[in-house]
């Protein structure tokens, strides 16, 4: 196995203490988590501000692992059920749940943050699910005419549920796998009933 380079090193190292202790974490605390000199970690990011925006972008890179279903040629009602589940895990996680709370905490004195949060998560997902969409439509299962980029996001607003609200201010929403299932196969529903061709 090909050893982690110094930048990988510094990465890992500051996801894992930005997610634990938040934005207040120092740089030094990160060099000596990564076995590196702080000066090491200036070569590689410029302030605390830019590592922190590649870590939230790295973070949020693990839900296009998700995307690889865009591109299954499965039936619609299948894909659709697939990939909303495993949204609505993947924004229940641990680290989902503190990459938001550590963009959303830093919105007043660091609002680029909070930014590159929204277009390397959110957007970004939605973009691509709106192509998804879009290439289907093509494929005549969804209505001609519809906005793809509207029925993305809003496909995406059902999937995320009241389980990750509860979750975001440190409540858990008691539920079952069964429940979490049928939740999001109603979501499928609803959608395809309003959008099916």
């Amino acid at each position: 196995m090909k050893p982690k380079s110094k930048r990988e090193l510094i990465l890992e190292a500051a996801t894992k203490l930005f997610i634990e202790h938040g934005y207040g974490v120092s740089m030094d605390n990160i060099a000596k988590q990564a076995g590196v000199s702080k000066q090491t970690v200036y070569s590689h990011f410029s302030n605390k501000d830019s590592l922190y925006e590649v870590c939230i972008a790295d973070k949020c890179q693990q839900i296009y692992l998700m995307e690889e279903a865009f591109g299954d040629e499965r039936l619609l009602p299948e894909v659709l059920f697939e990939f909303g589940l495993a949204f609505h895990k993947f924004m229940l996680s641990y680290e989902a749940q503190s990459t938001f709370k550590a963009a959303v905490s830093q919105q007043e004195s660091h609002p680029n943050l909070a930014k590159a949060y929204l277009n390397a998560g959110p957007e970004r997902t939605g973009q691509r699910f709106a192509e998804f969409l879009t290439r289907r439509q093509a494929a005549r299962e969804l209505r001609e005419g519809i906005d793809t980029h509207q029925a993305s996001v809003q496909f995406l607003l059902m999937c995320h549920g009241r389980a990750v609200i509860h979750r975001q201010i440190g409540q858990t929403l008691k539920e079952s796998d069964k429940e979490k299932r049928h939740y999001i196969q109603e979501c499928v529903n609803m959608f395809l009933a309003y959008y099916g061709a």
